[in-house]
């Protein structure tokens, strides 16, 4: 999942569709990466986008 965040922010239905695993599997990475401090969530025009944190660097982690 980081892998692929990498390449921008995503949303849940786009990373369900990228992935192949059911929603409720998504959703439970998200949060333990979330968790993590290794993912961040934003809504962007209504919708939730989930992307890389920032480093200390300015790089994605």
């Amino acid at each position: 999942m980081l892998k692929l965040l990498q390449l921008g922010p995503e949303s849940i239905e786009r990373l369900v569709q990228i992935t192949g695993w059911n929603e409720s599997v998504v959703q439970q990475v998200l949060l333990e990466l979330i968790a993590a401090n290794q993912v961040r969530c934003r809504g962007l025009r209504g919708h939730k986008r989930y992307a890389l944190r920032e480093t200390n660097t300015g790089r994605s982690a």
